[in-house]
């Protein structure tokens, strides 16, 4: 397969602004019109820009607060922004269930975008679910987005710190895409933290082939009509495709000096059970990705969905949930006897 081709592969998918199935029809960037606390100011350079209050100090306490009722309307932009490192960020939870599942959106994304179904779809009263817009993504701007330096991990360090400040010692990741790899890093970092880890079309390192599709989605001419409607809408021409060289930089750097090493020595020292899904449609990266995460993490399991794309969380996301929310439950230790019975 051609880069053209990958490239256009990820650009078709189904970027639906206000798709009527949600669940099955909602790209990474869905965006719903929403109302509450957040204002949106709307620049053509750098789209929607929210403004929040800064008030971190009051955080509401988990066991006072219903989440269970959802408007997805609002999800996304229901929640005061935290402070975290000098940054407000915008977060938010449904659900109050005794197992934190922590939800990690992929390059470019956010909650709105990337986990509406997911919010919908799990069962509140088992979990707990918290999301985050990265700093620089979504509504957690300013700043703008760093790419430099290992910004995965640094994000990993982020959202731990917004863990804290939540009042959740111990928690599951699902990690989608580059959010996977945000997941791995907090894992290998915070061990005794992590319950189990989830990830699906994550890198495991990188490779020439991510240098040359990152490369493809810094030209417009790559992005479907929808796709590039969407992601303008919440980020603007500008800042969008500054991003996206930003990105590929990044993506360069890390193939040609090595950067990721840091990822890959972390894996031997993750502890929690792990889960490493692939789409067997998914045209950004192959599956010897995640057959590299499975066999040089300790404890984990592999599970193909063959006619799953990257965004396979949104367009099978029942299919997806099924399995996860199984693995997540299983009293079993061992990931691999965890996978087999969440499959039966």
């Amino acid at each position: 397969m051609t880069m053209r081709a990958l490239a256009r592969g990820l650009a078709s998918m189904n970027w639906n602004k206000g798709a009527a199935d949600v669940t099955q029809k909602a790209g990474s960037f869905f965006v719903a019109k929403h109302k509450g606390q957040f204002m949106s100011t709307s620049s053509p350079k750098y789209g929607n820009s929210p403004a929040g209050t800064r008030n971190s100090s009051t955080i509401p306490n988990p066991d006072l607060v219903d989440d269970n009722e959802l408007d997805w309307t609002t999800l996304g932009c229901s929640k005061e922004k935290i402070e975290i490192d000098n940054v407000l960020i915008n977060w938010e939870r449904a659900g109050n269930g005794e197992h934190v599942v922590l939800l990690l959106p992929g390059i470019i994304g956010c909650i709105q975008h990337d986990f509406i179904p997911l919010f919908l779809k799990m069962d509140k009263k088992k979990y707990t679910i918290v999301s985050w817009d990265p700093p620089g993504y979504g509504r957690s701007r300013p700043p703008l987005r760093d790419f430099t330096g290992v910004f995965y991990q640094r994000d990993g360090h982020m959202v731990v710190k917004l863990m804290d400040k939540l009042g959740y010692e111990k928690f599951s990741i699902l990690g989608w895409s580059n959010g996977g790899i945000t997941g791995g890093h907090i894992a290998a970092d915070y061990p005794s933290r992590v319950r189990r880890l989830v990830t699906w079309g994550s890198h495991s390192y990188a490779d020439d082939r991510a240098v040359k599709f990152s490369q493809e989605m810094c030209d417009r001419a790559f992005w479907s009509k929808s796709m590039l409607e969407a992601a303008e809408r919440m980020y603007g021409p500008e800042y969008l495709f500054k991003m996206m060289r930003d990105w590929h930089k990044a993506v360069s750097d890390f193939y040609k000096e090595g950067l990721d090493v840091t990822f890959k020595e972390g894996l031997p020292k993750i502890q929690c059970p792990t889960l490493h899904i692939h789409g067997g449609k998914d045209a950004v990266l192959g599956v010897e990705h995640a057959e590299f995460l499975r066999d040089n993490i300790p404890n984990s399991s592999f599970w193909l969905m063959p006619d799953g794309k990257h965004n396979l969380h949104l367009r099978y996301t029942d299919e997806f949930l099924a399995v996860v929310t199984k693995f997540l439950d299983s009293d079993k230790s061992r990931a691999k006897d965890m996978l087999q019975s969440a499959l039966v």
